[in-house]
């Protein structure tokens, strides 16, 4: 249930905000701070509560960026910083921001295509850019720009497929893969 998580999350996160504040510098207290709330906006979506989930991400956004300035050469710090800005694009297209949604996908695309660039063959990273194009694509065919979303449907497609290809006994990539494929045959017309 989403307001379960959502009430579970909070009170984690109660616990984590005064660590962190004790230990401002703990990298692993700021990550689960991160972590609880990339799930609390989850939550909060689910339950169609984009505008919490913005500020929500937009808190998880704050402390990624911090982390990656303190160690930039940490990839996880990278890879969390992006989930979080595909899920404010998803959230900020839900309540009409549209170029904000645009502006956190895009954001969200570089970074996974930096870790790529040094982690090619890591499955998660290829789905994780799979998904974010394949969102980002949607919004913008939502905005009558039919070119622009095939050519993001199609870098999804090739992204989600390398995952597939690399990680074949994950069967959500194959999941995703096919909601890739659907969504770039229905922009032609195939359905």
């Amino acid at each position: 249930d989403g307001s379960r998580a959502a009430e579970i999350a909070r009170q984690s996160l109660k616990t984590q905000w005064e660590q962190l504040e004790r230990f401002p510098g703990d990298s692993k207290s700021a990550t689960q701070v991160v972590l609880t709330l990339n799930t609390l906006a989850s939550a909060q979506a689910d339950q169609s509560l984009h505008r919490d989930a913005i500020d929500s991400l937009r808190q998880a956004i704050k402390v990624s960026r911090d982390l990656r300035s303190r160690w930039p050469e940490q990839a996880s710090y990278r890879r969390d910083l992006g989930i979080s800005l595909n899920q404010l694009g998803l959230s900020l297209s839900s309540v009409g921001r549209t170029e904000r949604a645009i502006s956190a996908f895009e954001e969200a695309s570089k970074h996974a295509r930096a870790l790529i660039r040094v982690y090619g063959d890591d499955a998660q990273l290829h789905s994780m850019l799979g998904s974010t194009l394949n969102n980002h694509a949607f919004l913008i065919q939502q905005l009558g720009d039919q070119r622009t979303a095939i050519t993001l449907y199609r870098d999804a497609i090739g992204h989600q497929r390398l995952a597939v290809n690399l990680a074949p006994q994950v069967t959500r990539y194959q999941v995703y893969l096919s909601k890739h494929e659907h969504n770039l045959r229905n922009i032609r017309g195939e359905l």
